[in-house]
């Protein structure tokens, strides 16, 4: 099964759904679903796309963990939560933006996604979790804020700048 349309009447991804479904390509996730559990899909190491509605509020600890496929993240401005370890290695490239409503991003969430190399942050983030960037080769990080966020220890490995825009 290389890709799976959703039914439009699920509102919730359930743990480790489709975790290690290496064949699995692509992914259409139906307006509806507000929540993607824990590794729900962890280690599909071929999925390379995914379109996360608007209305997915939570993407829980590990949900696209060692998906190294996957290059492309787009993240909708409904969500508030993004969990600990949540693309742990993927194969994300370029430029992530975190969205508005975004108040927590977890430990590990983007760590070793050797491909990244920029992240803006668009939102009052209260706090970015330990060695959340860890291990990925940010060039810089823009964080749009009026209040710093609470950041943990070794959030990054390597050299980033980290801009903080006047108007924030």
């Amino acid at each position: 099964m290389t890709t799976i349309s959703l039914p439009v009447n699920i509102s919730y991804i359930g743990t480790n759904s489709f975790k290690n479904c290496d064949a699995l390509v692509s992914i259409e996730v139906p307006y509806g679903v507000n929540g993607i559990d824990e590794g729900a899909f962890s280690y599909c190491k071929s999925l390379k796309n995914i379109n996360i509605p608007n209305g997915v509020t939570i993407i829980n600890n590990e949900a696209f963990r060692c998906c190294s496929s996957l290059v492309t993240l787009f993240l909708p401005n409904s969500l508030i939560h993004i969990g600990d370890n949540t693309f742990f290695s993927t194969g994300i490239s370029g430029h992530v933006d975190i969205p508005i409503n975004v108040t927590s991003i977890g430990l590990g969430a983007f760590r070793e996604c050797v491909n990244l190399t920029s992240v803006r942050i668009l939102g009052e983030v209260g706090s970015i979790g330990r060695t959340c960037f860890y291990g990925s080769p940010l060039q810089h990080i823009v964080i749009y804020s009026v209040n710093p966020p609470l950041i943990g220890d070794l959030v990054f490995k390597s050299t980033t700048t980290i801009y903080v825009p006047d108007e924030s």
